[in-house]
């Protein structure tokens, strides 16, 4: 019997700017934890700052930019997709364009790839009255922490069951 071999391509999409500043040393040490400890096949990261709007970019200085439909066909419909943002929660932000422009992107990503999932890396209870709220119903939202990692792991592997939100 030939050895198994893990197919999965994991895409890392982060947020890299504004409030997420604090969180880069965090964001490395995911990516570095995906890339080397994974054992997927793939991982891809791209950034992105608050939502993306026509590119997603390769570099963390936002170089190397890419259409977003290009990306979604790079990648291929087995992909699995780990967002990292805090979707507001950081500043206490509420914006609408924030949320409509996100749905946008969640709608485009959706019927592209097999799982996604979101960590944002502010307490589940900072996100009340913010934008992360109203993200959070469009997408498996998790706070980055031992046990919301672990939810966002079983949404990839398409295990999870969804939790009511708390309002």
């Amino acid at each position: 019997m030939p050895p198994r071999c893990n197919q999965t391509n994991l895409v890392l999409m982060i947020d890299q700017e504004g409030s997420m500043v604090p969180f880069h040393q965090l964001s490395r040490q995911l990516i570095e934890t995906a890339q080397r400890g994974g054992r997927l096949r793939q991982t891809r990261v791209f950034y992105f700052h608050d939502y993306p709007d026509e590119y997603l970019y390769r570099h963390p200085a936002f170089l190397n930019a890419q259409p977003i439909a290009e990306v979604l066909e790079e990648i291929g419909e087995w992909a699995m997709v780990l967002i990292v943002s805090d979707a507001g929660a950081a500043r206490g932000n509420f914006d609408q364009e924030r949320i409509e422009s996100t749905k946008v992107w969640i709608k485009q990503l959706q019927p592209s790839v097999r799982h996604c999932a979101w960590l944002n890396p502010m307490p589940k209870e900072c996100w009340q009255h913010t934008t992360a709220i109203e993200i959070a119903r469009l997408l498996p939202m998790f706070e980055m922490s031992r046990q919301g990692m672990n939810g966002a792991i079983s949404v990839l592997r398409g295990r999870y069951f969804a939790e009511k939100m708390d309002e």
